[in-house]
């Protein structure tokens, strides 16, 4: 059901409706709010750190940095969020291969939004 999840959880990230994905779900165009959350949490706690061991073959790393800031719905329906979010990528020759990427763990319940973000500060 790659299709219907997909559906989900572009309408939850394009358009920040969580009735809509509702809707979709229960006409069976797309899977169940809860399944997207799910999935959208299971994202946020699954950070394995950086792995020099997964980039020593590679030609070239680039690390990418922005932040983002927003008075509308936020995961927790109320107040702004302002976030950061940095990614490497890295390019591999020919005759190298890539690391195999690590898995994402299915979280097992919904967690609180002080349960998702637990840790994920930087203390200043």
């Amino acid at each position: 059901m790659p299709l219907l999840f997909a559906i989900g959880l572009q309408m939850h990230r394009k358009y920040g409706l969580a009735e809509g994905v509702h809707e979709l779900a229960h006409c069976g165009f797309s899977m169940s709010l809860d399944e997207v959350t799910q999935f959208l949490q299971s994202v946020m706690t699954s950070f394995h750190g950086w792995h020099t061991e997964d980039v020593q073959n590679a030609s070239f790393t680039q690390f990418i940095a922005d932040n983002v800031d927003h008075n509308v719905r936020t995961v927790d329906g109320h107040s702004t969020f302002a976030g950061l979010g940095m990614i490497s990528a890295s390019c591999f020759g020919s005759g190298t291969e890539a690391v195999q990427q690590r898995r994402i763990k299915r979280s097992k319940k919904r967690l609180t939004m002080r349960e998702a973000c637990l840790e994920k500060g930087i203390p200043i």
